[in-house]
Order: C-alpha cells, then sequence, then structure tokens
C-alpha cells in the first residue's frame, strides 16, 4: 500500500478535490434532501475494502489496482462528506430582495 500511496498521491488529491466539488454541488442544489442512506452504504463498501486490502486477500497487479480502487474512493469519500457537510453552511439559502 505505501508504494501505491507514493506512486498515486497526486490523483488521490485529484479525487479528494472531485469529491469536495461532487458534494458541494450536490448539497447546494435546491430541494436537496440531506439522508444518509446512500452515504452509510458507500462507508460500509469502502470499510470492506480496506478490511479485504489490510488481509491481503486480492494479490499481485489485481491487489495493486484493488488498492489504487480503495485509496481513490476514500479519498472520494471523504471529499463528498466534507463538501456536503460545510456547503449548507457557507451561504445563506435565502437573500433579501433589494
Amino acid at each position: 500500500m505505501r508504494y501505491v500511496v507514493e506512486q498515486y498521491s497526486y490523483w488521490m488529491v485529484v479525487a479528494l478535490v472531485i469529491g469536495l466539488t461532487t458534494g458541494w454541488v450536490a448539497a447546494r442544489q435546491p430541494g436537496a434532501v440531506r439522508t444518509f442512506g446512500y452515504v452509510q452504504i458507500y462507508v460500509l463498501l469502502v470499510a470492506v475494502g480496506w478490511g479485504v486490502m489490510y488481509a491481503g486477500i486480492v494479490r499481485a497487479v489485481a491487489g495493486l489496482w484493488f488498492e489504487t480502487f480503495v485509496l481513490m474512493a476514500t479519498a472520494f469519500l471523504v471529499g463528498c462528506i466534507v463538501a456536503g457537510v460545510l456547503a449548507p453552511q457557507a451561504v445563506p439559502k435565502t437573500t433579501p430582495n433589494p
């Protein structure tokens, strides 16, 4: 996993930025419903991926791809959650008419 982090760190930052953008846009949509159903499923899948990754079940080239996928998915998820929490507080929802 250390190799993956060293080689793909810039791409993990890109996944984080895409996650931040996606979460921000989704949270700022008019009538956005704030449910955590899909987030819980996604967190569970990422947690299972981390477990499989640390157990070393997937090896060789497939393991490299799997570890890369889990790290990118984690970065994306963190970005979505952070932006989803911060976006509603960033700008007031109602603006006064002049």
